[in-house]
């Protein structure tokens, strides 16, 4: 499975990983186009409920899920603010 982007269960597309992170959000994945999902570790293929998305049990979801978005968008460079030292009046 190749994936290329990662994005929130509504949102995600062919080619994202998405997070489902409790239970209550499972029927969330019927119409989700994820390739697949991060789960928290004690979550069994029968709570998820589709046997055809690839998902990666973890201990802390979140956190997994942050380091591979944080991955896909890294952050911006600061700008340097202030004034320049070649300024003058």
């Amino acid at each position: 499975v190749e994936i290329i982007a990662a994005a929130p269960l509504y949102q995600a597309g062919p080619g994202a990983i998405s997070l489902l992170d409790h239970i209550d959000h499972a029927e969330r994945l019927a119409g989700c186009q994820a390739s697949a999902v991060i789960v928290p570790e004690n979550f069994s293929e029968d709570k998820i409920g589709r046997k055809d998305l690839p998902h990666i049990r973890v201990a802390r979801p979140h956190a997994a899920f942050a380091a591979i978005v944080s991955h896909f968008r890294p952050a911006r460079a600061k700008k340097n603010v202030g004034i320049s030292p070649g300024a003058y009046v």
